[in-house]
């Protein structure tokens, strides 16, 4: 059995991906946290062709700081406009995995690729004052 979900792709999370470990920071709809602001974008679009970010698109949006979560918002009006909060966690290898998956917008993106086990990810966060 896999430590992830039937509907990931091969080799996914990727080769480079390392146990989870550390603080991470996910932006948030609201500072109420739930299960809609932990969906991957292949959840929310199962249909879609994700093409070449297939495994990307399994994986959930992390930064490695709050700064990173602000530039980001700043940097997007779209982001800016529908994430009001930002949450943290404090991560482990029952977690999953992560890789840093630097972007044209935020070069300290990282993507979160969430252990099947781990049914209510968002129990893991808590609210960061911002």
């Amino acid at each position: 059995m896999s430590d992830f979900p039937d509907h990931y792709p091969e080799q996914c999370p990727p080769f480079e991906a390392t146990n989870a470990d550390g603080v991470v920071y996910r932006l948030t709809k609201t500072h109420i946290l739930d299960k809609l602001d932990f969906c991957s974008h292949y959840e929310l679009r199962p249909d879609k062709d994700w093409g070449d970010m297939a495994c990307q698109a399994r994986g959930l949006s992390v930064f490695p700081s709050v700064e990173a979560c602000e530039e980001i918002k700043k940097k997007i009006p779209s982001i800016r406009k529908n994430n009001k909060g930002i949450a943290s966690a404090n991560l482990n290898n029952n977690h999953g995995k992560f890789a840093n998956t630097p972007s044209t917008n935020s070069k300290r993106h990282m993507t979160w690729w969430v252990s099947s086990n781990l049914n209510e990810p968002w129990t893991l966060f808590s609210n960061v004052d911002n």
